[in-house]
Formats: C-alpha cells, sequence, structure tokens
C-alpha cells in the first residue's frame, strides 16, 4: 500500500498539498528505505500526529495563559503573550535554535512548519542546505508539494529512525522526533495519539495486504533494551520469554511491577521504572537483614529477651538477629535432654532421631548466623 493511499484512507481532511506531496513522493521514500511496513508505518504515524493528519501547515501559537504556563512553565514572562500568536512565538522560541533575539521576529517566522513541523532558523538553513533548497530565505517552500517531503525525510534519518523502527521502538521514535533525543527518559509529548496514529496505520496496511497479518511487535527484529529489560522482569519472577520484543505479556508484566511499587503505570520503562527494577534485584541478591523496629512508648515489645532467655528481640517486620546464638541453645538444650531421655531412646528408636535433628538444626544455625556477620555486603570492598 502506498503512503498517498494510506493518507487519503485515514486523513480525511489533509491538506491538498500534502496527498500531492505523497503522491509524488514514492521514490524518495524508497531512497531513504522507508520501505519496509514497519518503517513506513512509524514514519507516517509521526507526521500524522505532528500536523494533525495532514491538517495543519503552520504550529498554532494561539494560547490561553493556562496554557501557556503548561507549555512553557520556566517562561512566566510569556504569559502576557495569550492570545498573540507571534509575539508568543517570538518570545519562547527567540534568541536559541538559531533564531535571532525575540524582536528579531525569527520566531514567528520559523515557528512549527510542515510534515514534521520543522523549527527555528537554523533547521530551516540545515535542512535547505542538504536538500538544495534555500528553506531560511523562504519558509513557505517547507509546505511546497516538490519539497515537502524532504524535512520530514531528513529528520527521519539523521536521528536513525529506520533501525528504531525495525523494532517497534515508538516511545524513542517519538522521542527523536519531538525533543530531538531518542533516549530521553520521559514520553514524547502526545505519546498516545502517536501510538493510536500508528495502530490505525497498521491495521490498514494489514487489511491491505501489504503488512504481516500478526501483531507489530512480533514483526520488529529484536531490540537489545527490551531483552535485557526483560531478564530483569525475569530474575523477579515474571514469566516473560526474553525475545527482545515488547508483546501484551511484557508489558502487563511491567504495569504489575509498576503498581506494586507505585510508579506510574504506563508500561513504559523510563528512568523511575528501570532504577525500581534494579534496586528489586540488589535486594533479590543481597537481602538487607534489618534491625528490630523498636516499640513505642505506648506498645510494649513482643518477645522480652530476657524473659525468653533466647537473646532474639523480636519486633516488628521480618527482623532477625542472632541467629547463631539460636543454634547454640538448640545445642545446650540437646546437651541437658540427652542423659534425661538416653533410657527412652533404647526402648524408642525414633526419639534418637529427635537428638540428631536437633543437632543439625543447631549446627546449621550457627553456621548461617556466622555467614550472616561475615559476608561481604554490597558496595564492601573486598
Amino acid at each position: 500500500m502506498r503512503a498517498v493511499d494510506i493518507a487519503r484512507r485515514l486523513c480525511r481532511r489533509a491538506r491538498p498539498e500534502y496527498l500531492e506531496a505523497f503522491d509524488q513522493g514514492d521514490a524518495l521514500l524508497d531512497e531513504a528505505g522507508i520501505n519496509t511496513p514497519l518503517r513506513l508505518a512509524h514514519f507516517l504515524a509521526q507526521i500524522f500526529h505532528e500536523c494533525g493528519g495532514l491538517t495543519i501547515r503552520r504550529e498554532n501559537m494561539r494560547f490561553t495563559a493556562a496554557g501557556i504556563r503548561e507549555t512553557w512553565p520556566s517562561r512566566p514572562e510569556a504569559v502576557r503573550f495569550a492570545g498573540d500568536p507571534d509575539g508568543l512565538a517570538n518570545c519562547v522560541y527567540g534568541g536559541r535554535m538559531g533564531n535571532g533575539p525575540p524582536e528579531s521576529g525569527d520566531g514567528a517566522r520559523y515557528v512549527g512548519n510542515g510534515l514534521m513541523q520543522t523549527t527555528a532558523r537554523g533547521a530551516h538553513r540545515e535542512y535547505g542546505r542538504k536538500a538544495g533548497v534555500d528553506f531560511e530565505a523562504d519558509p513557505d517552500l517547507v509546505t511546497d508539494p516538490r519539497y515537502a517531503l524532504l524535512p520530514a525525510i531528513l529528520e527521519w534519518t539523521e536521528m536513525r529512525c529506520n533501525e528504531l523502527a525495525d523494532r517497534n521502538a515508538i516511545k524513542q521514535i517519538g522521542n527523536a522526533i519531538n525533543r530531538g533525543n531518542p533516549n530521553a527518559q520521559k514520553a514524547p509529548i502526545g505519546h498516545k495519539d502517536r501510538v493510536a496514529w500508528f495502530d490505525k496505520i497498521w491495521a490498514l496496511m494489514q487489511a491491505g495486504g501489504t503488512a504481516p497479518a500478526e501483531p507489530s511487535w512480533r514483526a520488529a527484529e529484536p531490540d537489545p533494551d527490551i531483552a535485557d529489560l526483560q531478564r530483569l522482569l525475569v530474575r523477579l519472577g515474571y514469566a516473560v520469554v526474553v525475545d527482545g520484543r515488547k508483546g501484551p505479556k511484557t508489558v502487563a508484566a511491567l504495569q504489575d511491577f509498576q503498581r506494586r511499587n507505585k510508579l506510574a503505570v504506563d508500561g513504559v520503562a523510563g528512568a523511575q521504572t528501570r532504577a525500581a527494577l534494579h534496586a528489586a534485584i540488589d535486594e533479590l541478591d543481597d537481602p538487607v537483614i534489618k534491625a528490630p523496629t523498636p516499640p513505642s512508648a505506648d506498645q510494649p515489645p513482643i518477645a522480652n529477651p530476657g524473659a525468653t532467655g533466647t537473646g532474639v528481640a523480636v519486633g516488628g517486620g521480618a527482623a532477625i538477629e542472632g541467629v547463631d546464638r539460636i543454634g547454640q541453645i538448640i545445642l545446650d538444650q540437646k546437651d541437658q535432654l540427652g542423659p534425661a531421655i538416653e533410657p527412652i531412646a533404647a526402648v524408642v528408636p525414633w526419639v534418637k532421631i529427635v537428638l540428631v535433628l536437633l543437632t543439625v538444626a543447631g549446627v546449621g544455625l550457627m553456621a548461617y548466623g556466622a555467614w550472616i556477620k561475615l559476608r561481604p555486603r554490597a558496595g564492601t570492598p573486598l
């Protein structure tokens, strides 16, 4: 299925110049390697999100005061430009990304433009140089049907999005286009909408016979990053297959872990989720034996070491203290009981087995207690 056919089916209000660009663009897409079902589906999903289903020519900078505060929280001075698109663009985009100062008007002149919403004088200059078209001198050429695909393809290929598409890495693709960094930890702005567009495109391509009749995650190449995530989940007891493909079972396991650890349940392995996964693995490998929780002033201790004679204070949680001492007590009790029950053991043989078991238990607990005290802890130089 051609890109223009997908655009016509899914973007009912598409601008004519965009449809014309796609109608002329098959060779450009093929030359850029955007020629597999996954690559084309991801490429179109990003474009359809960025320009509102092929309806947006220039970024809409008409914001309310509340919208400005939410979008640019670090620029409180921008609030005075509520309802003033050019003033807001010059305020928030002026003096950066190759633009001149706000009074130069570059912010408004080079506001988000075209299929991938190319933004700022620097990007117009650079993509124009590479495409052989002077986008800097005439930003309107970015939406000319003859050239409209060029900036979008240049941005896509520079960010190596074909490789990301092969792995079905839609979050990384979105961050490459939205943030200029595929490895950004936050989800890209509009992530859900990008995913929704991809799902529509993939289903249409499947119906048209140009995409495999299987979920996109199964058609993807293995992703080493996903495989590492799956190994962590397996270590924590989740029944997922380490195949480098982020299918529904991997997503469900990740969401369960996030839910149990009071994280945002989004199925995305961001920085906080990965840190929590590694912390859980560290605890699994090297569990911390906590000191007993001291009783509150109005609550007596559950057990009194002096009263029990065990030397073990029992507090809140699973506190363990003096395991080797417990083992020694068991051995002492066995030695004291031994002479008294020896005559009984001569008549009832299984009684002797009890003495043997007490010996084994005592020695085992003493050995375990010694190991706890002597083993190297995490971060301890060896």
